[in-house]
């Protein structure tokens, strides 16, 4: 959950292992959310729909842990830990 891209163990399928890149990481690393956000997780299950759960450092030394569900899209979610991170914990 805190790295951007990872590569899973090698198996006689995948002799290189498969990368997997963090999205949220990787989308949300360039905006001001006033911390940084160390590590998160999208998914999605019907219940719930679309959801995130992400952790942060703000740049004043507090920790939140922020949990989302029933976004319209993938992308979506993610932009809605931007905006309450941006709310929030500034």
């Amino acid at each position: 959950m805190a790295a951007h891209i990872y590569t899973t163990s090698q198996t006689d399928q995948h002799p290189d292992g498969i990368e997997i890149s963090n999205w949220f990481l990787r989308r949300i690393e360039d905006k001001d959310t006033g911390g940084e956000v160390v590590c998160a997780k999208t998914g999605y299950v019907l219940q719930s729909g679309n959801c995130a759960a992400s952790y942060e450092v703000t740049d004043s030394g507090k920790h939140y842990i922020c949990v989302t569900a029933n976004a319209h899209s993938a992308w979506r979610c993610i932009y809605d830990h931007v905006a309450v991170y941006q709310e929030y914990a500034k």
